[in-house]
């Protein structure tokens, strides 16, 4: 980028003049500033916020070649003068004392705006719904992942959104949300959970319910029956006691050695009154650890 700064430099004699000094028209940085000072702090700010010198100096034609340094006539400039005086306090008042020092990057991260890629996902889902979700998200990862911009973890962004949206019960939306996060974090078995449920609550395609929670359970093998028993009980509050058996039935399927799964069915059978299905899953989590405590609580507790 410097390279074609200095180039334009030597071609527009009128830029390299104001670039070279004096200065005119410097309220926050030092009048007497060296050259190689102000060009340093400019390529530190333009980093920090993505943006390029016509962002900030205003242009008649938005070109280089045409820029008027000393002009305020571009109101981002006074944005950003009010930003480097805040950014200046801040750090006497807090951080020098502490010897450490904020910049603009602390918070923008190489972006103009410092916002959220939650905020903006969940902005954009207000205006255009997922389609425009999906677009942003996909132009954000193609142009920002890697570079400390915005966060992409499985956990993050996609899922918050997911997650914010669940009261609305939008299951086709917050479904095609998890989709597009497994596309970018095919190990995240939050999103695999949440679709192996959906396959056995609203498609009823047990076969791809069976699929995402296998997943699931492979990645987080603690974490994921532990989900599953607490969900189940929800959907038991909520007269889906059905829904519940069938969720707690099918990880016994795709984990069928893990005596947790075993034993989170029979808490559920016993509380459902259906004693004998209840010991045969007690004692199939005893079969799989003769120590698992919750399942000989459970299995003493039987009639």
């Amino acid at each position: 980028m410097m390279r074609f700064v200095w180039l334009f430099l030597w071609l527009c004699p009128t830029v390299a003049a104001q670039f070279d000094g004096p200065y005119e028209n410097l309220q926050v940085l030092p009048k007497d500033i060296k050259k190689e000072d102000l060009r340093a702090i400019m390529r530190g700010w333009s980093g920090d916020l993505g943006v390029r010198c016509v962002d900030c100096h205003y242009s008649a034609s938005g070109k280089f070649e045409d820029i008027d340094f000393a002009s305020d006539q571009n109101d981002a400039k006074k944005t950003a003068r009010a930003m480097v005086k805040m950014t200046a306090e801040i750090n006497e008042r807090f951080f020098k004392p502490q010897n450490l020092e904020i910049s603009c990057y602390t918070c923008h991260h190489g972006t103009n705006k410092p916002v959220r890629l939650e905020q903006i996902l969940a902005a954009d889902y207000a205006q255009g719904g997922v389609d425009l979700v999906e677009k942003t998200y996909r132009d954000k990862h193609n142009n920002y992942y890697g570079a400390g911009a915005y966060n992409f973890r499985a956990w993050s962004a996609l899922n918050a959104l997911a997650s914010e949206l669940m009261p609305t019960e939008n299951w086709a939306d917050i479904k095609r949300i998890h989709e597009i996060n497994i596309e970018f974090n095919p190990d995240y078995d939050g999103s695999h959970f949440f679709l192996g449920v959906y396959y056995l609550d609203q498609e009823l395609v047990p076969e791809k319910a069976r699929s995402h929670l296998n997943v699931a359970m492979k990645i987080n093998t603690h974490w994921t029956p532990r989900k599953a028993a607490r969900l189940a009980h929800r959907f038991k509050r909520r007269d889906k006691a059905a829904l519940a058996r069938r969720l707690l039935e099918t990880l016994t399927q795709v984990a069928p050695d893990n005596a947790d799964v075993h034993s989170n069915l029979g808490d559920f059978l016993s509380e459902t009154g259906e004693t004998d299905a209840a010991r045969t899953a007690y004692e199939s989590a005893l079969a799989r650890d003769a120590n698992h405590q919750r399942a000989k609580a459970g299995l003493a507790k039987l009639p």
